[in-house]
């Protein structure tokens, strides 16, 4: 995933997207783009760019049924090295592991 980082003119806020088109309410520039797997590791990277806390994933981390990896089921749902998201089909077109 790409992710791109917005700075607004008033520098009071700024916006992280997948999104290469500016946000539409103002004004707005962009200060960086980067790439991530998954929008918790997409978030870490930004907090850690802007010396903030780390970041806290949603939920608890979850073992990927298909490969084993740390994922988020109740953020992004996304597994960072396989891919695959509970409800999705496998890269063969079969139901997801946890969805079978």
């Amino acid at each position: 995933m790409k992710f791109y980082a917005w700075e607004h003119a008033d520098g009071m806020e700024i916006e992280v997207s997948l999104n290469e088109e500016p946000p539409k309410d103002g004004p707005w520039s962009s200060i960086y783009t980067f790439e991530a797997a998954t929008w918790e590791e997409g978030m870490a990277i930004h907090f850690l760019r802007q010396g903030w806390n780390p970041y806290r994933p949603s939920g608890k981390a979850a073992e990927c049924p298909t490969c084993k990896a740390t994922y988020y089921p109740a953020g992004s749902g996304v597994c960072w090295r396989c891919g695959i998201s509970p409800g999705e089909e496998d890269a063969g077109g079969g139901p997801h592991p946890s969805n079978a």
